[in-house]
C-alpha cells in the first residue's frame, strides 16, 4: 500500500487484513458505535482507521483495502500493530 501523505504507521507495523483491524480496535476498548466499513477508497488512508463524522466525532472504525491512500481531516488516527509477529496480540493509535 502507498501513502501520499496521509496518516500512516510506522513501516513494518500496519495492520493488512480487516478481521486483524476489528479485532485490535475491540482489543483497545474503542467504541466505534458497532459501525465498521471496509472499502476501496481513494479518498482516505489506506489500512485501519478511525473516522470522524462531520462535526468531528468520532463515526466509525474503517479499513481501506486499496493501494490509494490520501491525507484527510476526518481520518482521527490510524490502528497499527504493535507486534513484529503476524498475531498481532497488540495494537497502538498512530497519529501522525
Amino acid at each position: 500500500m502507498s501513502n501520499n501523505n496521509g496518516p500512516s504507521c510506522p513501516t513494518g507495523k500496519e495492520i493488512t487484513e480487516s478481521s486483524i483491524c476489528q479485532q485490535a480496535a475491540d482489543g483497545l476498548g474503542l467504541d466505534y458505535n458497532n459501525v465498521f466499513s471496509v472499502q476501496n477508497w481513494s479518498h482516505t488512508p489506506c489500512g485501519c482507521f478511525l473516522w470522524a463524522s462531520s462535526d468531528g466525532n468520532l463515526e466509525k472504525l474503517a479499513f481501506n483495502k486499496g493501494n490509494t491512500c490520501i491525507s484527510t481531516s476526518r481520518a482521527l488516527g490510524m490502528i497499527c500493530n504493535t507486534e513484529v509477529s503476524q498475531i498481532y496480540t497488540s495494537a497502538d493509535i498512530c497519529m501522525s
